[in-house]
């Protein structure tokens, strides 16, 4: 029977981190698709959704560029496709094991989930109904949490490659 060596913990730590890294691209992903369904159902409340995409996409809906609603909203899935590149970037480089950009994309979800815990004041342009803002609320706090978790493994793989180097 072959022991572990310590570098094969350090193997199958790194593949779990880069496993769960892959958590940083859900929400973008998930509000791209939020946006795309938004654009052909005018009723759709955008509560899975980043809340300023959420915004965005009422807002296009609201005030149709040149009169024109279908082009207000490609304006409002392209900008929701912008989120999502960028959220993909910075998931190709946590899973690179770069700690900033772990750093950005939390700090970038966080500041979303404040911005939309504003929303459930009525005099907010675009303000949520309560059920809107207890999902988008619940689904932020669980990705958040989620990040938190996937912060804790990258301070175990660091830790573990320090041990490595006899540091």
């Amino acid at each position: 029977m072959n022991k572990e060596t310590p570098m094969d913990i350090l193997e199958k730590e790194l593949v779990r981190y880069q496993k769960l890294a892959l958590f940083i691209f859900y929400p973008a992903l998930i509000g791209l698709m939020s946006a795309i369904v938004g654009a052909f159902a005018s009723t759709y409340d955008y509560a899975l959704a980043f809340a300023i995409e959420r915004t965005i996409m009422i807002y296009c809906r609201a005030y149709p560029l040149a009169g024109n609603p279908a082009v207000s909203l490609l304006i409002g899935v392209l900008a929701s496709a912008l989120v999502s590149a960028v959220y993909g970037f910075l998931t190709y480089q946590a899973v690179k094991a770069r700690f900033w950009a772990l750093i950005v994309g939390i700090s970038l979800y966080f500041a979303d989930a404040v911005y939309g815990s504003l929303l459930i004041i009525s005099s907010l342009p675009f303000a949520m109904g309560l059920l809107t803002y207890f999902t988008n609320l619940f689904v932020h706090l669980a990705f958040l949490a989620l990040y938190a978790y996937l912060l804790v493994r990258y301070g175990k793989l660091k830790r573990l490659e320090r041990k490595l180097q006899g540091h």
